[in-house]
């Protein structure tokens, strides 16, 4: 078994250890202890820094414009998206520059067809949300493409596996 020996730590003139002391004589052990310590120390300021960041960061509108449309031409396709604020363009000035509008205009004209899409989403959105909108469906609605955007507002906001 091999043997794993520490550098010394060195201690400048006033008594201080000084990272790049410790690096300099450091190996690939004794800098991940270095890291690891580093993380554990580091952590409560990054709660505090998290905490600070949610609650004073800026909630941007969704986009405005209809939330429904179509784009192409050629045989008729459905797209249905559902979901949080990639879904209803949190942060743009129109809805036509949102990510399923967009994925339908590139889906119409690689396929040479029409794409009716449809926007089913809010700013915030979680799984709970997601669950209601589906069951609010009716139930001989379709839609050739499902684009479904969901999870960030679930891990910020502390949602449990059980809720998934």
């Amino acid at each position: 078994m091999p043997r794993v020996s520490m550098p010394p730590v060195a201690i400048s003139a006033c008594g201080s250890v000084t990272a790049s002391s410790v690096m300099a004589g450091a190996g690939p052990v004794s800098a991940s202890i270095l890291g690891t310590i580093g993380f554990w120390l580091s952590l409560p300021l990054a709660a505090i820094q998290g905490i600070r960041l949610k609650r004073s960061a800026p909630r941007f509108p969704e986009a405005a414009g209809e939330r429904r449309g179509h784009t192409g031409q050629g045989k008729v396709k459905t797209l249905l998206a559902m979901g949080d604020s990639i879904i209803v363009g949190v942060g743009l000035d129109s809805i036509a520059d949102a990510m399923p509008v967009q994925l339908a205009a590139a889906l119409a004209n690689h396929r040479q067809c029409r794409i009716d899409w449809r926007l089913e989403a809010r700013n915030g959105a979680n799984i709970r949300h997601l669950r209601k909108t589906l069951s609010g469906l009716d139930s001989g609605q379709t839609a050739d493409v499902l684009f479904i955007s969901i999870g960030v507002n679930d891990v910020t906001g502390l949602i449990s596996k059980q809720a998934w």
